[in-house]
């Protein structure tokens, strides 16, 4: 796919992830690899240019924010999206600089309108 976004989904609901990224995929030109947990994330990012991560939170190696912590401590430079069906955690990731996307009815629409920005 020459010129597509490319998308890192971290989520360790596999079912789920998969079936955001089959519709994805569907939808629009955009290349999507999917990581069951935070180490596997963390090691596609080092091996692989993304233009995006959407990242769930709570996961049972660490939560997703961690992630992100590492990754700048490590100075290395990339677009989050937290995900969450708490809301309570919306905070922790825009404290982080990042956007929050809270999952449940308006996911896929608040989805949408992430990847339709450029």
């Amino acid at each position: 796919m020459e010129n597509s976004k490319k998308v890192l989904f971290v989520d360790d609901d596999v079912l789920f992830a998969t079936s955001v990224g089959y519709i994805i995929k569907g939808l629009y030109n955009i290349e999507i690899d999917i990581a069951a947990s935070p180490s596997e994330a963390y090691n596609k990012i080092k091996s692989k240019k993304f233009d995006i991560v959407f990242c769930d939170t709570e996961m049972p190696e660490m939560f997703g924010y961690e992630l992100k912590e590492r990754l700048d401590k490590e100075k290395i430079e990339i677009p989050f999206i937290g995900m969450s069906s708490d809301e309570k955690y919306e905070n922790k990731w825009k404290n982080l600089g990042c956007d929050f996307i809270q999952k449940g009815d308006k996911f896929y629409r608040q989805l949408k309108c992430v990847l339709e920005s450029d």
